[in-house]
This record gives C-alpha cells, structure tokens and sequence, in this order.
C-alpha cells in the first residue's frame, strides 16, 4: 500500500515539474542559445503574444445599466398560509421515530404554534426540536421535547412539553429514542 502512495506521489511530482518547465520555457530556444542571462531573463519575463501578426485587443470593462426602481414591484410581507385538514385520530399509538413524531406535531400544530408565540426568545427565527422518547411501562413510552438551540428557554420548553403531554407513543423498549424534528412556524 506504501509503495502506491509513493508511486502516485512520484507521477504526481513528474507531471508538476513538466508542467512548469513547459510554463517557464523560453518561446524560442535557438534565439536564446548564445544569448547572455540578463537578455534570457529579460526575454522570458517579456508577455507572450498570440499568434503571429496578430495584436491583443483589450477588453473593454463592462458597462454599468441604469436600473429604475420603480420598475421593480415591493415585496409583500409573507403571510401564514393555513395548514390543510390531516385526517389523524388523535387517540392513535403512534411510533417512537421520525414519522411518528412528525404525525403528533401535525396533531398538536395549533399548540406548537401558540407556545411559540407566548413564550419566543427575543431573535429566534426557527425552531428545531428533540424528542426523546422513554420507556414508561406497560407498553406506552413518554415523551420529553428539548430545544438544543435554546437550552435557557424554559418557559417554552415547559409549554411544549405540555403540548406533546397526551401524545401516545408505543414504548421504544430499553433504549431511548431520540428524534430531531425542525418544526415549521408562520413568520
């Protein structure tokens, strides 16, 4: 395995120095041989032209356009767009992973939404929840919602972890399941 690496490194280094000696080479060797160093530094310092007969034609910088702003219609404030009727039995067991969770968000949108107006930290923009999910006996798991991003909201935490209170959850068994979940909220 060694000796591939070094293999490559050596083709590596092979291409490099070609690549760079044909960079650095004079245009034309016969008019440099005899020629003394300071007039082949200067000849090689001294820009290439195109081909022969041929001049380069500068670029003209680009124009600047005139934009007229009364052309151009204000943005409207973005509004709340109404969340469609989900046909959800709010007494359903849901599963302990992402698609569950998802499904009792939805349920409990309202809420979410509530608490997140009440108790919203000054310069929050979004809202991304854990959801750990226990073992609470008899089958059942509980379920506990932490904001990771705002670990010192606890007014908020206290409001979610009411909102999700009568969430059903089938137990995950022993282990814990935990989901991060990005909640979407009205502007």
């Amino acid at each position: 395995m060694e000796a591939r690496q070094l293999g490559l490194v050596g083709v590596i280094a092979v291409l490099l120095a070609i690549a760079l000696g044909w960079c650095m080479a004079p245009e034309r060797a016969d008019d440099l041989a005899g020629a003394p160093s300071a007039q082949v530094a200067e000849r090689a310092a001294a820009p290439r032209s195109g081909p022969i007969g041929t001049t380069p034609t500068p670029i003209p910088p680009p124009s600047r356009r005139e934009v007229d702003r009364g052309a151009v219609p204000p943005l409207e404030p973005r509004t709340a767009e109404p969340m469609p009727e989900w046909d959800i039995d709010p007494s359903e067991v849901l599963s302990p992973d992402q698609e569950g969770i998802g499904t009792a968000t939805l349920m409990r949108r309202e809420r979410v939404v509530a608490c997140w107006e009440d108790h919203r930290p000054p310069g929050a923009t979004h809202l991304t929840l854990k959801f750990t999910i226990t073992d609470a006996g008899e089958g059942a798991g509980a379920v506990d919602v932490e904001i990771p991003a705002m670990p010192t909201a606890g007014a908020l935490r206290a409001c979610l972890n009411d909102a999700y209170s009568d969430a059903r959850f089938v137990s995950p068994g022993e282990v814990a399941q935990s989901v991060m979940l990005p909640v979407p909220l009205p502007p």
